[in-house]
């Protein structure tokens, strides 16, 4: 009787160092390159530590750490662009805020 663990073939890497750049290329692809940046931008301006707006702290806390469980889970097994997809539906609101109150700032 052979179990799931029996493939026949020797365990894989515990880290592969070409996942995480094929994982973080493919977000940049999906989010056009700009909103991903913006995402990014807002993430870090945005962070509980620098912002007390419960609204902003919200929106952060829903996506940046399931953004962050699969860029982990994309160091050990190469990612699909589309595993955090969940984390884009806040994030994309945080990065649209963050972008609004750059252009606001500037005017």
């Amino acid at each position: 009787m052979t179990g799931l663990a029996d493939t026949g073939k020797p365990p894989g890497p515990l880290v592969n160092p070409t996942s995480l750049p094929v994982y973080l290329a493919g977000q940049f692809s999906v989010l056009y390159g700009f909103w991903f940046v913006a995402w990014v931008a807002a993430a870090i301006t945005y962070r509980p530590t620098r912002d007390c707006d419960p609204a902003v702290t919200f929106l952060w806390s829903m996506s940046v750490p399931v953004w962050v469980v699969f860029a982990v889970a994309a160091v050990r097994t190469p990612g699909q662009p589309n595993w955090p997809a969940a984390a884009y539906v806040t994030g994309v609101i945080l990065a649209v805020h963050w972008v609004a109150a750059r252009v606001t700032a500037t005017n």
